[in-house]
């Protein structure tokens, strides 16, 4: 057999339309396994954009505190926090994001993640702070400075900085031209993503409430810099940086899990 028959055919790019819809669709299959035993959970549904989410609720009593998970994850991935904050006397509640877990949806950029915090807030509330990862970050900062989300406190691990960023690296990756990336990104917008507008540290200087960031400095998903330019341009926020953690597993830190629960949970 001639090596021109054995040869791996080129893969083919994506048209921008193609490429635009995979960045805001997340992958269900990717979802990890909790990283502990999660405690029975009360289970409800929240209607939300004509779908629904799955909401999970431990605890009767105390303040609340929603917990939100970042892309092609579910409330699972946060499942470290629940024991600590139930004997922290708060009650907890997470929630599958938007096309995520066993809630419904499709298409969910930023947007539609931050309107989905604000639904579930809205509908469990008062809520008395925010532990959110990855985009759950970006999420629920545009919930609270967007879309008038009132908490006392946030804690952030592995919060990325801008939307753009993540289009057009993948842009890059794709080999797109000039033309292409622009099909790209105004398509991107089309889907409600607001590409340019979704900027974290840009969003973050109008910002009133006492955020805690957390980092690992060896997080391939989104690089530290990201993080620390959101935590620099919130005002009065702190960076906890750490290493060795990655970009998920740094959700199973016990030393990250006590201090952001410390920070949440803290009276004043």
């Amino acid at each position: 057999m001639s090596s021109s028959t054995t040869a791996t055919a080129p893969r083919a790019v994506p048209a921008p339309a193609e490429l635009a819809r995979a960045f805001v669709t997340p992958d269900r299959s990717r979802a990890r396994p909790a990283w502990v035993e999660l405690p029975p959970a009360q289970r409800g549904e929240l209607a939300f954009d004509g779908e629904t989410l799955a909401l999970y609720q431990w605890g009767t009593d105390g303040p609340v505190v929603v917990l939100v998970h970042g892309w092609d994850g579910s409330h699972a991935d946060m499942a470290g926090f629940v024991a600590p904050l139930l004997a922290a006397g708060s009650r907890v509640v997470a929630f599958d994001l938007p096309g995520h877990g066993r809630s419904g949806g499709e298409i969910a950029p930023i947007p539609v993640l931050a309107r989905a915090v604000a639904a579930v807030i809205a509908a469990v509330g008062p809520v008395e702070a925010l532990i959110a990862h990855s985009i759950g970050c970006a999420a629920s900062a545009v919930a609270v400075l967007e879309e008038g989300v009132r908490v006392a406190r946030l804690a952030f691990v592995a919060a990325p900085a801008r939307y753009l960023d993540g289009a057009r690296a993948l842009a890059a990756q794709m080999g797109y031209d000039e033309a292409a990336r622009t099909a790209f990104e105004a398509e991107l917008d089309r889907l409600g993503a607001r590409l340019h507008e979704m900027n974290l540290p840009r969003q973050a200087r109008t910002a009133t409430v006492p955020a805690l960031f957390f980092h690992s400095a060896d997080d391939r998903v989104v690089p530290i810099a990201a993080g620390r330019a959101s935590a620099g341009a919130w005002p009065g926020a702190a960076m906890v940086e750490l290493d060795g953690l990655g970009h998920a597993r740094i959700l199973a830190d016990a030393r990250m899990i006590a201090r952001a629960v410390d920070f949440v949970t803290r009276a004043g």
